[in-house]
């Protein structure tokens, strides 16, 4: 396992020019290293607008900061709340978001459909012992400070394991969110 802290986190512009996101991790594409497989990334929504289009892609994205957004999905109106569980849908999809109030800062995971599947989760962190699973990639994304086996993660840095892992114990200095994160690469 390996810890990633939100300093490393690298800060890239949105494919659509609208803001920054700070890429978490990522796995670009052998055949075409321009492109990803898969990308966990931290965005800040300022102002109104719309999401960039990523056939291909599936996405899910998780309010990590600020009152939240309403989000027109392909004309099916979804709100998202700090606290929500996360929410699914397809990178071909028309996006466009309202904020509620103020900025917004979310959590996303995209997978490149057919090649990489994901799912993520919100558990609420406490001082617990949590399973990483099986996944071949699973990464833990702490909304507060915790400590994890003995090592100290503050806000937005995420734990990385690749492979199966063994149960792993996580204590929190303050009732806070993680995000569980884990990623398969799909058969042929």
């Amino acid at each position: 396992m390996r810890i990633i802290r939100a300093a490393e986190h690298r800060v890239v512009p949105w494919k659509n020019g609208g803001g920054l996101t700070r890429e978490v991790l990522v796995e670009p594409d052998p055949a075409d290293p321009a492109q990803f497989l898969w990308r966990v990334s931290i965005a800040t929504v300022a102002e109104a607008g719309p999401f960039s289009r990523f056939p291909g892609i599936d996405r899910s994205i998780a309010v990590l900061d600020g009152a939240g957004m309403r989000l027109d999905v392909d004309g099916e109106m979804v709100t998202l709340l700090k606290g929500d569980p996360p929410f699914r849908f397809t990178g071909e999809a028309e996006v466009r978001s309202e904020l509620l109030d103020g900025a917004t800062t979310d959590l996303n995971a995209m997978t490149r459909r057919g090649r990489f599947r994901h799912r993520m989760e919100r558990v609420r962190c406490e001082e617990l012992t949590v399973p990483t699973g099986a996944a071949e990639t699973n990464i833990l994304l702490f909304t507060g400070p915790v400590t994890v086996a003995g090592m100290p993660l503050d806000r937005f840095d995420a734990l990385v394991g690749l492979g199966r892992v063994e149960k792993i114990r996580i204590r929190a200095e303050k009732p806070s969110d993680m995000l569980v994160i884990a990623i398969e690469q799909m058969g042929d």
